[in-house]
């Protein structure tokens, strides 16, 4: 049975594996079961065969009187390797005092704080493998950036053909306006057919019963 900071590798993780392996990243994830964080080493105290997860509230004590002051969550070894989920900081110092850190080894998944100077730097394989999910993301962008730009493109270019041809229609109205006021300006108004007298309204209202 599981203890209660053991649960089983998420089904998402393993059908993500799946998926990555038959794109060749098979190698890599043996080292990276968890695709967007760095995969790091956790050292353990001197004369320890493991270290130790505790609870937020006992970082500090963990960090400043050693593993058999504080009560533990869960134990990792030497050789197994996890990503970082949080940081707490010191506040008098403003350094790092510890991590939340999320340990996978075999099929369990394990989470708690340890120490940040238990921290090393992230593996090769897990690095190598971000550098791919960063080109991927990289790309990803680039391609988002110029469906924006074409888009943003195509609508200029729609908004200037209903300019021009909005210009076009109020151009050509003017001139319309234009032939009925010379042809009327010096009548009566008792003199206009019906016709004029109503083209004369529709170019009072444009604004264009006037000289071109």
């Amino acid at each position: 049975m599981n203890k209660p900071w053991q649960m089983k590798r998420p089904f998402a993780v393993i059908l993500l594996s799946a998926l990555l392996s038959s794109l060749g990243f098979a190698q890599e994830l043996r080292y990276h079961p968890v695709f967007s964080k760095l995969q790091y080493n956790f050292r353990v105290p001197e004369g320890w065969d493991h270290g130790v997860l505790v609870d937020k509230a006992d970082v500090g004590e963990l960090c400043h009187s050693g593993p058999t002051s504080v009560k533990v969550v869960a134990t990792y070894k030497p050789t197994d390797l996890g990503i970082i989920l949080g940081t707490e900081r010191n506040e008098d110092t403003g350094n790092d005092l510890g991590h939340l850190v999320r340990i996978v080894s075999a099929d369990e998944v394990k989470e708690g704080w340890v120490c940040a100077d238990v921290v090393a730097g992230p593996t090769e394989a897990s690095m190598a493998v971000q550098a791919k999910l960063d080109a991927v993301e990289s790309l990803r962008r680039r391609r988002v950036a110029m469906e924006r730009k074409r888009k943003e493109a195509a609508r200029e270019t729609e908004e200037r053909a209903q300019k021009a041809a909005q210009e076009a229609e109020r151009a050509k109205i003017r001139r319309a306006c234009a032939v009925i006021y010379s042809k009327t300006i010096d009548r009566k108004i008792s003199d206009l057919t019906v016709r004029e007298s109503q083209e004369v309204q529709s170019c009072q209202v444009a604004g264009m019963y006037r000289p071109a």
